[in-house]
């Protein structure tokens, strides 16, 4: 089984060319993958492959340039595997190069100084250690796909999920990828070349308490509930963990300061028990949340304090309490006794949905055929 563990990056591209030498078979060039290997399973992401080993060759012959690359930083997205990267470099959509680590069978990530165009390592399909550059990579995918030629990759003791180590003269050919995940060299096609790119992760303490893919991801700083701090926030990565607007303390691991949603007075946010339940103020007061339940204030006598979103809400709503005042253009909710401020005006023209559960209209199959009133969008006719 193989799976796959880890990508990366954001890139730069520099204007600069490298003349490599291609032949029509050999390691040097895109090797030979062992034809005897068993087939085997890669899960890359949701989608799983199926497919033999099978062996590599390369394009053209004589000498190609090849567009230098530069890597930036690496980091690691423990949900999708990699990161797209900025700048854009060949297109109008962004690019990404992502280093992919894979489990074959029984066999553990892999260390020491890897080479990325002998064995397994020669095809999409069967390769443990894969460096992959995607070009402009928009929803339909990538417009073209390069694959490693030849390179190394240094990581000495280490392995995922903390790789420390650099990838030194490594080329990427033009590929197309099968639906078995079988990679193809283009006949004539480009290629990029990396001359080296350093990459360092931090292998998570004993004593963290979540996914060790998330310390030290080089992405954001997971701030709550994790036991110890995270080398991210003491790098004052964004925390993921606050609200906008909050910093993560390092020593006590908790988020501290004002959320820039909130209009309050900023004594008033999340003081605890004896503070109140503050509504009204942009967003949800975390003392709504305690238990006992602090005393409601912000809202006048004839509303309700939404315990979702901590608007105030009048007692004549009748609809669903969360769909007073989002906040989302066309989501004007008519018939519910109040006109709702999503509205862009009180006119039956106004409104998006009109037979919410509590709607005068409640009954009717949509607006066209409901009767709220041409004027008030709040009641019916």
């Amino acid at each position: 089984m193989r799976r796959l563990v880890l990508g990366l990056v954001a890139i730069g591209l520099a204007g600069s060319s490298l003349a490599v030498g291609c032949s029509d078979e050999g390691e040097g060039s895109g090797g030979s993958a062992d034809s005897s290997t068993s087939p085997s399973t890669v899960t890359s992401g949701p989608t799983t492959k199926t497919g033999s080993t099978a062996s590599s060759t390369s394009i053209g012959t004589g000498n190609q340039q090849c567009t230098e690359l530069t890597a930036g930083d690496f980091v690691r997205n423990a949900a999708i595997g990699y990161v797209l990267s900025l700048p854009m470099t060949a297109g109008a959509e962004p690019d990404e190069l992502a280093l992919e680590f894979y489990e074959v069978g029984a066999d553990p990530f892999p260390t020491g100084t890897i080479d990325l165009g002998a064995g397994e390592n020669a095809n999409y399909q069967s390769c443990s250690t894969c460096v992959v550059y995607r070009e402009d990579f928009g929803e339909e995918g990538p417009n073209k796909v390069f694959f490693q030629q030849s390179g190394t990759m240094s990581l000495g003791a280490t392995s995922f999920p903390a790789p420390t180590g650099e990838l030194t003269d490594v080329t990427l050919i033009e590929v197309t990828i099968a639906d078995t995940f079988l990679s193809t060299p283009v006949e004539g096609g480009g290629c990029y070349h990396i001359a080296g790119a350093p990459l360092a992760f931090e292998p998570a303490p004993a004593e963290w308490a979540c996914d060790p893919l998330y310390y030290d991801d080089k992405v954001d700083c997971d701030c709550a509930d994790c036991g110890v701090v995270d080398a991210d926030c003491v790098a004052n990565l964004p925390p993921v963990d606050c609200f906008v607007g909050q910093t993560c303390n390092t020593t006590t691991l908790v988020c501290e300061g004002t959320p820039t949603a909130w209009t309050c007075d900023p004594s008033e946010f999340n003081g605890g028990a004896g503070n109140g339940c503050d509504c009204d103020c942009g967003m949800l007061d975390p003392d709504c949340e305690l238990t006992p339940e602090e005393p409601e204030q912000g809202c006048t006598g004839n509303e309700i304090c939404n315990d979702t979103s901590g608007a105030c809400v009048p007692a004549g709503w009748t609809c669903n309490i969360d769909f007073f005042a989002t906040g989302i253009i066309q989501d004007c909710d008519c018939g519910c006794g109040v006109v709702d401020p999503d509205c862009a005006d009180a006119t039956e023209a106004s409104c998006n949905y009109c037979n919410d559960m509590g709607s005068c209209a409640e009954s009717a199959a949509d607006c066209a055929s409901a009767s709220i009133n041409a004027t008030n969008n709040a009641i019916c006719d």
